[in-house]
């Protein structure tokens, strides 16, 4: 999924719903994330643009390779009415996507389908602080470790209904002791 790329006439495409976060991905890519692009590591920009809608992306060597935003963001984002209308401009992108969509669960994204991953609560909701940065810290981890998408989405879940059980945006049970309990390590 490329955000941008060269057309058969050279000229610049960029997909219609990132358009306008286009300028923002290549401000968000200075300096120690320059290195990081040329050691094909990846970066994860938060772009937020003018109506304050925000996305969190991995860039590797200025792809796209995965993006995580709520229901909200990713309707704002595309500039539809509809989850499903977000969640179609996302296939067609390319890229994998994660959208949270509260007590819904989520929705992975790929290329060719969509995954849904019901929420995991562990408690009582208290507050929702830091319930999209868990799912994706979670998330991510399963990816980094080879899990299949669906328990990538599921750790992802679990952190996030660990985070929204009390007040703060930070965990207060250990996620890797919470992560065995629920049987996903």
């Amino acid at each position: 999924g490329r955000l941008a790329g060269a057309g058969d006439d050279g000229g610049l495409l960029v997909h219609p719903g990132f358009q306008h976060l286009q300028l923002a991905v290549d401000a968000g890519l200075a300096g120690q994330e320059q290195r990081a692009l040329h050691e094909r590591r990846v970066v994860i920009v938060t772009l937020v643009n003018k109506e304050g809608v925000h996305i969190v992306i991995g860039v590797k060597r200025h792809e796209v390779v995965d993006a995580f935003a709520n229901a909200d963001e990713a309707k704002a984002l595309f500039k539809v009415e509809t989850l499903d209308e977000a969640l179609d401009a996302l296939e067609e992108t390319g890229i994998l996507a994660a959208i949270t969509n509260g007590a819904e669960g989520s929705v992975i994204v790929t290329p060719s389908g969509r995954i849904n991953v019901a929420a995991k609560l562990v408690g009582d909701v208290v507050e929702t602080t830091g319930a999209g940065d868990l799912y994706a810290a979670g998330f991510l981890y399963g990816l980094t470790q080879g899990f299949d998408l669906e328990s990538c989405g599921e750790l992802g879940s679990l952190c996030a209904g660990e985070v929204i059980s009390h007040m703060g945006g930070r965990p207060e049970r250990d996620l890797a002791d919470l992560a065995d309990e629920f049987g996903l390590l």
